[in-house]
């Protein structure tokens, strides 16, 4: 799945890239990252090839960010990974970590080693919707919430 636009499209892209499965590959392409906020800003410092043209009209730097744009998506399709086998795969626990807990983490993580694979979101906004979602997908044998956030 991909979506190539602005901020209109990178907001509704991204409302239903949440509810298709983790599994399906999924890429934004956004003229959104030329915005002037601090997530923005950080893009660009990190990526001089950010995606700073808009989309009204087909130009070669505009070519040149759909042909990355088409190779991404297609790579991520043609070259998926392979899920373990249910045999070799131990039982996957989510936690949620934040600064403040993460002395805690570590203990709760040797508690589970050999038995469990601990997966951690930090409990910042996304990550910890992506945690929610894969918990609604059954990704997980157990949950260990150091960081219960007011919106469950």
């Amino acid at each position: 799945m991909i979506s190539i636009g602005g901020m209109t499209s990178t907001v509704m892209a991204s409302a239903i890239m949440r509810e298709v499965p983790y599994s399906i590959p999924k890429l934004i392409v956004s003229s959104a990252a030329s915005m002037p906020a601090p997530t923005a800003t950080s893009v660009r410092q990190h990526n001089h090839d950010a995606f700073l043209v808009d989309v009204g009209g087909l130009n070669s730097l505009l070519k040149a960010q759909l042909n990355r744009a088409a190779g991404a998506i297609c790579g991520m399709v043609n070259h998926e990974i392979p899920q373990p086998s249910h045999a070799e795969q131990k039982p996957m626990v989510a936690m949620s970590v934040y600064g403040y807990v993460e002395n805690c983490a570590p203990v709760r993580q040797r508690s589970l080693d050999g038995k469990y694979e601990l997966i951690r979101f930090h409990a910042t906004g996304m990550p910890e919707i992506t945690m929610e979602k894969l918990i609604e997908e059954g990704f997980f044998s157990g949950v260990i919430d150091l960081v219960p956030s007011r919106s469950r």
